[in-house]
């Protein structure tokens, strides 16, 4: 469990966060893989939302892995809730989708070469 926690807390900076983790850019990630209208899922937004809460509860236990995998599923889910256009739209930032994109899956891999 102490490997999963040191990848799931680990630094993952990116243009448009800063201060997180790698839990919550996976997250982020993920969404944007699953909603890219030219990519290989292109789910609808709700879709994402209900995946997202899926996987949420399928998380058991107070190690801090999980915890941080919880928090990085909530945030994600808080913004869905009010935007039903996120991760396609950011409401907080106003870069394009394949920017955030590009800038989230190199926040993972810088985070990910660190952690060797």
């Amino acid at each position: 469990m102490r490997c999963a926690t040191r990848i799931a807390t680990a630094p993952a900076p990116s243009d448009e966060f800063p201060d997180v983790t790698f839990a919550r850019q996976l997250v982020y990630a993920v969404a944007m893989l699953l909603v890219d209208p030219f990519g290989a899922y292109q789910w609808k937004p709700e879709t994402v939302g209900t995946f997202l809460k899926v996987v949420r509860d399928l998380y058991r236990g107070d190690d801090p892995a999980t915890a941080a995998m919880v928090s990085a599923l909530a945030y994600h889910l808080a913004v869905f809730n009010v935007d039903q256009d996120y991760p396609l739209l950011d409401p907080y930032f106003d870069e394009t989708f394949p920017v955030r994109q590009t800038d989230t899956l190199a926040a993972l891999n810088a985070a990910w070469r660190s952690l060797r």
